[in-house]
């Protein structure tokens, strides 16, 4: 009799379970649009839908399916291709993807042309939201708004490396990116999970790369920092991965690991500490930013929770280790892990990072080893020529002003201490050199090779904005980089500097005793209908065929 009161608790639970498990299911797998096609790996079936531009429909295939591999799906109607039912011409047609193919149907939402495009060597991300929408995400502009989800990961083989039970939340994340119509995404999994071979985490981070026209910049600065790091977890893992919300495509992403102090990334103990510092307008007041310097903030990521009276040593530790750095203490390196701080201000100097000292820069205490240490690194899409940094003849993180409103003096400080500056020369030497002429020599190349069919894929999807020769031009970028950098570390050559006081700082390095050559007029830096630059203490116009012997400031003629 008691094993039977039992199962007749058990039965309805059950009944329960498989209805919402059906229902999840069916949510999933849904007709989302008037042709949608599943497809197949193994057991596991997943529903994309296409996306239709300019009268022709696009199908987007992951990595791992063909076209043998799939079956349209649609209802109500008869679609035709090429004068064959659909069904019939995908069995029986070698399919050349990225050729349009002309497509009859009953729905003009589909229009008269379809195209199959296919990626190639990435894995792929599957998320459904609950609302079967992604519209109240991307309306958040504070990104307050998340909604559950159920996530499916792929290899590029086609292995289900994750499927969720329905209680993952997806959520905006970024700045500039945001106002993109490609976004940035914070993905949090229910539970922590070894994603495409990335160690147990719970939060990643889905990069757009809509600044890079090559998508290599964030992989292979992260990779190369990972080489040489002095820790473990000085940069974050990160994977490529075609992503798909409700079955629709919607282009090529980086997944990376958020910046965390987690075991698996930073195993910090309660008394350590990690901050991000940032430009304060990217500051959340949630967060409850402390000020360090004109315009520059940061805020204490780790731990999580804590009472006012911890939340004040942490600001008055971080900022007397940056009063000691601007009166030129000589003890405050005895603060910091200088090979840490070295390699955090070379990774941002050498890639010419647009932001680097001032935004999303990561710091963290730790306190078993009594020390600072700087990084992990993050957020490389200004680096290599993108954004507002162009010229390679210029030492750029260590400057002092990033504009009339925002000092970075914390690398600036730093590189007057001569074992720093001595230990930045040397480390460039003897350990960046050899590696960045391995990357321009094959590392881009080979990362190039591996994403062209997914970058080419996201480029129909997005059609401005990326670009395949830009890897060429990234390339050439780093080679005339290191050659100045060499003559300038290496070679002991001397220069004077020249601050354009735009909008924003820019700064020429120019060989002393040599003519300066052409500059960008101040329009080009947005001063408009100014082409003139003056000599800041003089007034006077700067003329460019001028022989330069000191360091000169100059400033838009109004």
């Amino acid at each position: 009799m008691r094993k039977l009161k039992h199962l007749i608790w058990i039965i309805p639970f059950l009944a329960v379970l498989i209805l919402v498990t059906v229902q999840i299911l069916k949510q999933e797998q849904s007709v989302t649009g008037p042709l949608c096609f599943d497809v197949r790996s193994g057991r596991n079936v997943k529903r994309i839908t296409c996306w239709t531009d300019q009268n022709t429909s696009y199908v987007f295939l992951p990595s791992y399916a063909d076209v043998k591999d799939v079956t349209p799906v649609f209802k109500n109607q008869t679609i035709t291709i090429e004068g064959k039912e659909i069904s019939q011409f995908l069995k029986d047609t070698e399919i050349q993807y990225g050729l349009p193919y002309a497509m009859e149907s009953e729905d003009p939402e589909l229009g008269t042309k379809i195209c199959f495009e296919k990626s190639d060597q990435v894995a792929s991300v599957y998320i459904d939201t609950a609302s079967r929408s992604m519209d109240a995400v991307n309306e958040s502009e504070t990104h307050d708004y998340k909604e559950q989800a159920i996530v499916s990961v792929f290899t590029e083989d086609g292995t289900l490396n994750y499927h969720s039970r329905g209680k993952d939340y997806i959520k905006g994340h970024g700045n500039w990116s945001w106002e993109q119509d490609k976004k940035s995404y914070k993905l949090t999994l229910d539970k922590t999970w070894d994603l495409l071979g990335m160690g147990n985490n719970k939060e990643y981070i889905l990069v757009s790369n809509v600044m890079d026209p090559s998508f290599l910049r964030n992989y292979l600065i992260y990779a190369f920092a990972d080489q040489i790091g002095s820790y473990e977890g000085f940069s974050p893992d990160c994977r490529y991965a075609d992503v798909y919300f409700n079955g629709e495509y919607d282009g090529l992403y980086l997944l990376v690991e958020k910046i965390e102090a987690t075991k698996h990334q930073l195993p910090l103990n309660s008394d350590s500490y990690l901050l991000e510092m940032n430009l304060d307008s990217h500051a959340s007041e949630e967060d409850e930013p402390f000020y360090l310097s004109d315009g520059v903030c940061a805020e204490i990521k780790y731990p999580k929770v804590l009472s006012a009276q911890r939340r004040t040593e942490i600001e008055n530790q971080f900022c007397s280790l940056l009063d000691g750095l601007e009166a030129g203490n000589t003890n405050v390196l005895d603060q910091i892990d200088l090979d840490s701080w070295t390699e955090r201000y070379l990774i941002d100097e050498v890639f010419l990072n647009y932001d680097g000292g001032v935004g999303s820069q990561y710091f963290f205490y730790d306190a078993e080893k009594g020390r600072f240490f700087a990084g992990p690194c993050w957020d490389f899409d200004n680096t290599l020529g993108i954004g507002g940094q162009n010229n390679t003849n210029c030492i750029l993180v260590s400057q002092e002003y990033y504009n009339d409103y925002i000092r970075k003096p914390l690398f600036y400080n730093l590189m007057k201490q001569s074992a720093f500056s001595d230990n930045v020369m040397a480390l460039y030497q003897n350990t960046f050199l050899p590696k960045l002429n391995e990357l321009i020599q094959n590392g881009i190349a080979a990362e190039d090779q591996k994403i062209s069919a997914a970058r080419q894929m996201n480029a129909v999807r997005w059609k401005a904005g990326f670009d395949d020769s830009d890897t060429e031009k990234m390339k050439q970028f780093l080679q005339e980089r290191i050659a100045f950098l060499n003559s300038l570390w290496v070679d002991h050559e001397d220069y004077c500097v020249i601050t354009l006081k735009g909008p924003m700082y820019h700064y020429y390095y120019i060989q002393k005793d040599t003519e300066c050559g052409q500059l960008p007029i101040p329009e080009q830096y947005g001063v408009m209908g100014s082409y003139n630059w003056l000599i800041e203490d003089t007034g006077e116009v700067f003329h460019y065929d001028s022989v330069i012997t000191e360091d000169l400031s100059l400033v838009p003629e109004y």
